[in-house]
């Protein structure tokens, strides 16, 4: 039977929604078989793979390797060998991570991260160690923890979804701006999009409220980060079961660069930036939108946000570690 959750989130009393009990998972998981999934284009994951496999080997844990050829095949890899393995390993970033989530959620199995992409914002908004052997060694030792997930328009998300300039960055962020600037790729992006960036009208619907606003920019958050350690807000969180919203308005580009220190630590609202915390929201716009989440391109608008609490387990370190700035 679901347990019922109940949350304040002050100027919100969100009651009745419901989550998973935390029972007992149907196979032993210290001694289950591991499903190792390499991103082959991620900037280290096939070298990650050889190292991984051998510190689950080293612990006497059955592998199953596989490279997906795509997002559906990763979906699909998972559902095959759903009876057979307790944990999915996946070495990527977080677009990897994302085409998972889903397949993740349907089967019950626990994820188990080895960071490989650029942004790696997941890994970061767990605790988790960024080397590969360090990594695998809380797959084979940590504790498993109840995440949730963010939906829009039926596509799952964990860390965080955009419209607007998140869009424009995510255009610039190809796998050889990636490969050739890295982590400073982001930034790259970022200045392209805000001398670019366009405003544009959004109407945001939650809890049977309406406003319109202009804006450049609207964000939703699940998790904690987005973009290479940018916070989604300051008290967010990956299980508390809301959404964390932001709507950034149009601004001179000076004014918007000098911004980004106060974006960058979650403090919008210090900034003036209107933001707020539901279970549920709707962005209309005047005409359809691309909508990013984990860096890849997922819907159009009208979008539908929704949260699914407690959808996935994951490895993570059992030292009570929490994210990582």
């Amino acid at each position: 039977m679901p347990c019922r959750h109940v949350m304040d989130y002050g100027h919100f009393d969100v009651t009745g929604w419901q989550l998973p009990c935390k029972g007992p998972f149907p196979m032993n998981l210290s001694s289950a078989a591991i499903l190792l999934l390499c991103n082959p284009h991620s900037r280290r994951g096939d070298q990650a793979a050889r190292t991984v496999r051998a510190v689950f080997e080293e612990h006497g844990r059955e592998v199953i390797e596989a490279q997906p050829e795509g997002r559906e095949d990763m979906a699909r890899l998972i559902e095959r060998h759903r009876e057979r393995v307790g944990t999915v390993a996946i070495a990527g970033g977080d677009g990897t991570l994302n085409a998972a989530a889903e397949a993740l959620a349907r089967t019950g199995l626990t994820l188990g991260i080895i960071p490989g992409g650029t942004a790696n914002d997941l890994a970061r908004t767990l605790g988790l160690p960024l080397t590969p052997a360090a990594a695998a060694r809380v797959i084979v030792s940590g504790r498993a923890r109840r995440v949730d997930l963010g939906c829009v328009n039926g596509h799952a998300f964990f860390n965080a979804a955009h419209v607007g300039l998140g869009v424009e960055v995510a255009k610039r962020l190809n796998g050889q701006a990636k490969g050739r600037w890295g982590a400073l790729a982001y930034a790259k992006g970022l200045w392209q999009a805000l001398r670019a960036s366009q405003p544009f009208t959004v109407e945001l619907r939650y809890q049977g409220r309406r406003q319109r606003r202009r804006a450049i920019e609207v964000g939703v958050g699940n998790g904690c980060f987005y973009g290479g350690g940018v916070r989604i807000a300051a008290d967010a969180a990956i299980d508390d079961g809301g959404l964390d919203v932001y709507s950034l308005g149009p601004r001179g580009f000076w004014r918007l660069l000098a911004l980004v220190p106060v974006l960058h630590q979650g403090e919008q609202r210090r900034a003036g930036i209107w933001a707020l915390r539901t279970p549920a929201l709707e962005l209309r716009t005047r005409r359809p939108r691309p909508v990013v989440a984990d860096g890849e391109f997922l819907t159009r608008t009208p979008a539908h946000f929704t949260v699914r609490p407690g959808a996935v387990s994951i490895w993570v370190p059992d030292d009570g570690a929490g994210p990582r700035p």
